[in-house]
């Protein structure tokens, strides 16, 4: 999603990568990845949702650096208010896996954005 998200389109073995990641058990990962079409939707797992919702609404919170502005990560900072605009409260655990799973996005979103330039 993040590597969407940054511009790029993704391949089968992206979008496998990225279900292994996430925690998805091998025996369903061809089961989504048949059901989903690039063209048409971009997969998001049930319960990973929340995460994505939260990145999405960061999407302007990027840190810059040099001339031309490049993206060097997400603003942490800006992670509480954030949820707190979306009204989520969220327990200690699940602000950890919060983070975990911003980080994963933000990787794979900086990786994309490294090769745009």
């Amino acid at each position: 999603m993040a590597r969407a998200w940054a511009g790029q389109r993704s391949g089968r073995d992206e979008r496998e990568e990225d279900l292994r990641a996430f925690g998805l058990p091998e025996e369903e990962i061809e089961g989504w990845l048949g059901r989903t079409s690039e063209e048409e939707c971009i997969g998001v797992l049930p319960w990973c949702f929340p995460s994505v919702e939260v990145f999405l609404a960061l999407s302007t919170q990027w840190r810059r650096a040099g001339l031309a502005g490049v993206a060097v990560g997400l603003d942490y900072a800006a992670v509480a208010p954030t949820l707190w605009m979306m009204g989520r409260r969220l327990p200690p655990a699940q602000r950890a896996t919060l983070f975990e799973d911003l980080q994963v996005m933000e990787g794979a979103a900086l990786e994309v954005m490294s090769r745009r330039g």
